[in-house]
């Protein structure tokens, strides 16, 4: 029986085998849903995914400029998860180096003060056109327009 966790297999499950192997589970564990190994982004991105046995994660990214510090996210956890420790994590990339690379999320376990596990996604971060949009704004002294700055992807 396979075990999941996000998309990865987190274990394959020997069920009444004596002298098994130590418990695969009782160690932090991480898996990245988003971006997809090999996708491309915005400069603009989400990272998400699950983490078994750790209370946050770290992420960077790893340009041939040097690492670059993403983000972080606690594992927040839904019902199920939390009966075994775990959680999803959400970090929003705000304006990541152009070019393609690693980034490594890393997983805490805070019995060992260590980020023991990690999960390295590789990613084409595109880079992004910078455009304003204005919207009404109806405020005191009538309509007028507030700019909106925007990123997309250039093709």
């Amino acid at each position: 029986m396979k075990l999941t966790l996000g998309a990865c297999v987190v274990a394959t499950l020997l069920l009444a085998v004596p002298g098994a192997a130590q418990d695969p589970l009782q160690h932090p564990l991480v898996c990245v849903d988003e971006p997809a190994e090999g996708g491309k982004v915005g400069q603009t991105f989400g990272i998400r995914g699950s983490a078994l046995n750790s209370p946050f994660v770290h992420v960077w990214g790893f340009p041939t400029s040097g690492p670059v510090w993403l983000g972080e996210a606690y594992a927040n956890q839904p019902d199920p998860m939390r009966k075994i420790g775990g959680g999803v994590f959400a970090v929003h990339v705000m304006s990541a180096p152009v070019g393609t690379y690693p980034i490594v999320v890393y997983a805490y376990e805070s019995a060992t003060a260590t980020f023991p596990a990690s999960q390295v996604v590789n990613i084409q971060v595109k880079a992004c056109q910078t455009f304003t949009a204005a919207w009404p704004y109806f405020g005191v002294t009538g309509a007028t327009t507030v700019p909106l700055p925007f990123c997309a992807p250039q093709a």
